[in-house]
């Protein structure tokens, strides 16, 4: 041991920076050997040594996943480190990844990380990697969010939420621009922390302390226009064809929804607002239409989410009319797991409602 030590001590900078030199010029050409000797070659940004394709994300990466999908066409392939993500970007390509059968290969939805592993990616339902222990926990979260009696509860909860969140408005002055963002964050969280621990951390109350110095298909058609999970993955467990070509296990997939919520090949007009064709059945929607994923990873908490934004919207515009300060200026929006909007200032006013008498 002594004798190893005064061996590395004899280095010097001089040879522990040729030492350096040697290691990353060695990582660099494995790195180089798998990307040039990978399975099915896809097109896609050329990646670095570490970082990837990342280099050439702008900042937003559901955005960045549409123009290279415009880019490249509907199957590519990114890196992310020295870890290869396939995204498809069709609905034909996506239908075999969102299955419902618990037979389908893409049950697991993230490939192998040491990292995740380290965190502890066999347990819950977002990151775990055991098929039998995921269909358990999920199967407890179904049973404790998507019952009739949970529901009207939390309806209830959220009528009176809005109660409080009215009083913070009218202290600061109906007349004052808004960023509606920040209180819908808010109030959303208020709302969690109730449902999950049975206490009020007053999320609301602190914004407001720190300011005082059928809507069904409209909503609908806000998801398809403004995913909130516009991208997911999925990875095989076992070989299976996707696209045309045969991959390994363990191989990571992105799901580019959004590229089918926008697509003028499934939807007429796909950019513009037009709530009525989602008055379509079901059947007629089925894989054009994603609003909280599908597939056996379809979102958990899609009713209680539901319930959330359709109570909101009703009890927000019952009472007030809401107009953007800068109608003309886009709302900038970012995307990390879910997309978030940013400066989404308003005008708040109360609706003048008139009861005429017979």
């Amino acid at each position: 041991m002594t004798s190893l030590i005064k061996t590395l001590t004899s280095f010097g900078i001089t040879g522990w920076l040729a030492f350096l030199a040697i290691a990353i010029l060695f990582y660099i050409l494995i790195f180089y050997y798998k990307y040039f000797t990978r399975e099915n070659p896809l097109p896609g940004p050329f990646p670095l040594p570490v970082v990837g394709s990342l280099y050439q994300n702008p900042g937003h990466f559901a955005k960045w996943i549409q123009d290279l999908h415009k880019k490249y066409g509907d199957m590519f392939e990114i890196w992310i480190g020295s870890q290869r993500q396939i995204w498809l970007n069709n609905a034909e390509l996506i239908a075999k990844t969102t299955l419902t059968s618990l037979n389908t290969a893409f049950i697991i939805r993230y490939s192998h990380d040491s990292g995740l592993e380290e965190w502890g990616d066999t347990t819950g339902i977002g990151f775990n990697r055991v098929p039998w222990s995921w269909r358990y926990n999920r199967r407890l979260v179904n049973d404790a969010v998507n019952s009739l009696s949970f529901l009207k509860e939390f309806t209830g909860m959220m009528q009176r939420g809005f109660g409080e969140l009215e009083t913070y408005w009218k202290e600061i002055g109906l007349d004052k621009p808004q960023d509606i963002q920040l209180w819908v964050n808010r109030f959303i969280s208020d709302m969690l922390y109730i449902t999950t621990t049975g206490k009020n951390v007053k999320f609301m109350a602190k914004h407001f302390n720190s300011l005082s110095t059928d809507k069904k298909v409209e909503l609908s058609t806000t998801m398809r226009l403004h995913s909130t999970a516009p991208i997911m993955f999925r990875t095989n467990n076992e070989r299976t064809e996707v696209g045309g070509f045969s991959w390994k296990p363990d191989t990571q997939f992105g799901v580019n929804f959004q590229s089918v919520h926008h697509s003028s090949d499934l939807w007429k007009d796909a950019d513009k607002f037009i709530p009525e064709r989602h008055l379509l059945s079901d059947k007629d929607l089925k894989r054009k239409f994603y609003p909280f994923g599908g597939g056996l990873h379809i979102c958990p908490g899609r009713l209680f989410g539901t319930a959330l934004l359709k109570t909101l919207v009703v009890v927000f515009f019952r009472k007030y009319n809401v107009e953007l300060e800068n109608p003309n200026t886009p709302i900038r929006t970012s995307h990390d797991f879910t997309l978030h909007s940013h400066d989404a200032i308003v005008r708040l006013s109360p609706r003048i409602t008139t009861n005429k008498k017979m």
